[in-house]
């Protein structure tokens, strides 16, 4: 699993890989947006397991969304009203179904302010 595309790029997505990392098996995401299905700036992913979920960070739009293992929309698990940053990294317990969320906040390119809030999922 990857994801790819920084602020300011075109293409921000998503992919799930083949074994040999060859060719691109399943992808969430594309044309850089806010809308649902668009990332901006898909920093980091975490996978619950190969049944259940995948968790994106989705750093200039301030939220986490929730994908199927087949990388479909679920739904947002976070959004800007629950972050006083972005998240840019995720960590998922899956003993105790929790979702680590680091929060930053960046100001003129540097970072002034980071937590890490923690969600049952």
């Amino acid at each position: 699993m990857v994801s790819h595309g920084q602020p300011g790029d075109n293409v921000n997505r998503v992919c799930k890989m083949s074994a040999d990392g060859s060719e691109i098996v399943h992808s969430h995401g594309g044309q850089r947006g806010s809308d649902t299905g668009q990332y901006n700036g898909p920093l980091h992913v975490a996978i619950a397991d190969a049944e259940s979920a995948v968790f994106v960070a989705d750093y200039v739009n301030r939220r986490v969304t929730m994908l199927s293992p087949k990388l479909e929309f679920v739904r947002h698990i976070l959004s800007p009203t629950k972050l006083t940053g972005s998240p840019c990294r995720l960590f998922y317990d899956a003993r105790k179904r929790h979702l680590y969320v680091a929060d930053n906040e960046v100001i003129e390119g540097k970072w002034i302010l980071g937590r890490v809030v923690v969600f049952a999922v």
